[in-house]
């Protein structure tokens, strides 16, 4: 009875209550599509730092993890290891492949100039599996049929006024401290969104990096999964496994490599927050407004109410109930309309340009969040019945005399 009740005096003045609906609304609404575009871009960066750097989880003898930048060879997985390791990977649920990976630094010259890399030793006929996010943009990818042939990040190819089929020569430092020097031939020049990463990487063949370096051995082996989302449970099936195998091994995960995709979820997050806060100020003034407004309207209605023997508590819980169905009304509408939006939104698509420190535009889409969208209509609904709060007080305090005099 009650709840008919509000609903037919909230709708006594149609075109407040509908600015105020339109307030509501608009405000969940919003939120949905800028929450969607925030997911989208996390998303989009986390993905990218997957499928085109790390892997999901990444396997290191122990010790590596600690010491590796001073002694980046003293920690280091066999080749017999590494075949011990794929074979436990392959009884794993979630585990899709797995992949050897030897990092190394030098100098490449090419036409009188010498530039520092880093160079990726991988296997070459698993590299375009593990990096889906990776653009070849002149020439081709590694193979395996050309030990010597290696792919160089766009920046770095720059940085040389180098193209794909020009050979250069390589100079670094093998494991126990000799030089060693081989020319290559340049089969492609390959973006991967970051800057830094394009700027400084080059990839060659796993073997060839082990034969320049002096080593039959890896740095890593990186594990790629079915789902993102499984990450945890795949690492917790991981050590189990390493735990009853006895093997000396320790493990990360993409999120402790990913400082690029960490800072953007924290900046973006707390910009999510303040949209929040601004949202909820704009539903609570235009509730304040509404109910305070159908007060003055009702002085004589509710003097009339409490006269004949209704408690003041009855009137409070009256406006209060009429602010929730404010709330629970522009709310639903708001769902409604900004899971239609965005889902237009996201068939046309927004061009974007690059990030910060990214090398590439993008289309933007809104991702549909169950979580986002009912954090939107609680946002609504909570700040609809919080606003209710005074202005019901205020109407129940009224003295019984003045409210039945009011004119």
């Amino acid at each position: 009875m009650q709840l008919k009740l509000a609903c037919r005096n909230i709708f006594r003045n149609r075109r407040r209550t509908t600015l105020t609906l339109l307030a509501i609304s608009f405000g969940c609404a919003s939120l949905i599509i800028n929450g969607g575009i925030i997911y989208f871009i996390f998303r989009g960066l986390r993905e990218d730092a997957i499928h085109g750097r790390y892997g999901h989880v990444q396997i290191y003898k122990r010790g590596y993890i600690e010491k590796h930048q001073a002694q980046p060879f003293d920690h280091m997985i066999s080749n017999a290891e590494f075949e011990e390791i794929k074979l436990m990977l392959g009884g794993l649920s979630h585990v899709e492949e797995a992949t050897g990976r030897l990092e190394f630094a030098g100098l490449m010259s090419y036409g009188g100039k010498n530039v520092s890399f880093l160079g990726y030793g991988v296997e070459a006929d698993k590299d375009t599996r593990f990096n889906t996010m990776l653009s070849i943009v002149e020439g081709e990818g590694l193979s395996a049929q050309e030990p010597r042939g290696v792919i160089l990040g766009k920046g770095l190819a720059a940085r040389l006024q180098i193209r794909a089929g020009d050979f250069a020569t390589l100079l670094m430092n093998t494991h126990d401290g000799d030089y060693n020097a081989v020319d290559v031939r340049v089969r492609g020049i390959f973006e991967g969104g970051l800057k830094e990463f394009d700027d400084w990487v080059m990839k060659i063949p796993l073997e060839k990096a082990q034969e320049l370096l002096a080593l039959n051995e890896i740095q890593s082996v990186v594990v790629l999964l079915d789902k993102t989302e499984n990450t945890e449970a795949a690492k917790e099936l991981l050590l189990d496994a390493v735990a009853r195998r006895n093997l000396d091994l320790e493990m990360t995960t993409w999120p402790e490599h990913a400082l690029f995709y960490n800072q953007v979820v924290s900046m973006f997050g707390k910009e999510l927050d303040v949209v929040k806060v601004i949202i909820s100020i704009i539903v609570i003034l235009s509730i304040i407004n509404s109910l305070t407004m159908s007060i003055y309207e009702r002085t004589r209605e509710i003097g009339a109410i409490m006269a004949i023997g209704a408690p003041r508590s009855k009137v409070l819980r009256m406006f209060v109930l009429e602010g929730l169905v404010f709330g629970v009304i522009g709310g639903l509408i708001g769902v409604v309309a900004g899971i239609g939006i965005g889902s237009v939104i996201s068939y046309i698509g927004i061009p974007m340009p690059p990030p910060p420190a990214s090398t590439r535009p993008f289309i933007a889409q809104v991702d549909i969040i169950p979580a986002v969208v009912f954090s939107s209509f609680l946002i609504a609904v909570s700040s609809s019945v919080l606003a209710s709060i005074y202005p019901a007080y205020r109407a129940s305090r009224l003295r019984i005399v003045d409210a039945l005099r009011y004119v």
